[in-house]
């Protein structure tokens, strides 16, 4: 079994949190169980911009793309290959996500500077405005 990530007392690394809170962003639940000022008032402000970013853009988009799943059991978050289960590219790509139809996410474990993002054979749709996030 894997080491804990997590002991009481001991807080993640400043980067391993504001990655997870990137995360959790676009996902349909924040949960805060280690409280951002525990370490600088840096990381105090990119946590407020993500829950904001959340509260205002992804939860609305998320109780939509809810109801839709009510209606139509459609997943809220999709592997990448979902609108075109065709895209043999898509389905060789574990780091990214879709939210609903129009949303894709790329999570990334090194710095974001000059990394690609592989976007769908769809993501030209009329129908689908696309929107990307790195995380």
């Amino acid at each position: 079994m894997g080491q804990e990530v997590w002991e009481v007392g001991i807080i993640p690394e400043k980067e391993l949190y504001i990655r997870w809170f990137q995360l959790v962003t676009f996902l349909q639940s924040m949960q805060i169980s280690i409280s951002p000022w525990q370490y600088d008032s840096e990381t105090v402000e990119i946590t407020r911009t993500l829950v904001s970013l959340h509260t205002n853009y992804v939860a609305p988009r998320i109780i939509s793309l809810a109801k839709e799943t009510v209606k139509t059991g459609l997943p809220i978050i999709r592997p990448l290959w979902w609108n075109d289960p065709d895209d043999i590219t898509a389905h060789t790509i574990g780091d990214q996500f879709l939210i609903g139809k129009q949303m894709s996410c790329h999570a990334s474990q090194v710095e974001l500077t000059g990394l690609p993002i592989i976007r769908p054979l769809w993501w030209n749709d009329p129908d689908s405005v696309g929107y990307a996030c790195i995380l």
